[in-house]
């Protein structure tokens, strides 16, 4: 799960994964691209509809986009600490760098 900004990470994970392991990414986007919306940052995660039963989630990108990521996580899926990680690398309307 993640803005645009993690995508060589995501392209990472994908190859390390093995085959058999399901895996769903969620990239956020400020544009609908034909078939693929983009959905608003709170509805993300709960939108996936994920069972947490053997879930890792791996979030990163825009400060706001991983605090509520972290909350859903808090508050919806409760996964074990070794089970999730998050990172922001930004803040919208805050200069990088």
């Amino acid at each position: 799960m993640g803005d645009r900004t993690p995508r060589p990470e995501v392209n990472s994970w994908l190859e390390a994964i093995p085959a058999e392991v399901a895996v769903t990414v969620a990239l956020e986007d400020d544009r609908d691209r034909g078939t693929v919306k983009a959905l608003p940052r709170t509805e993300h995660l709960r939108a996936l509809d994920l069972d947490s039963d053997g879930l890792y989630l791996w979030a990163a990108g825009e400060g706001g986009l991983i605090r509520q990521v972290r909350s859903v996580n808090k508050h919806d899926l409760e996964l074990k600490k070794d089970h999730h990680y998050s990172q922001f690398y930004w803040f919208e309307g805050k200069p990088t760098g």
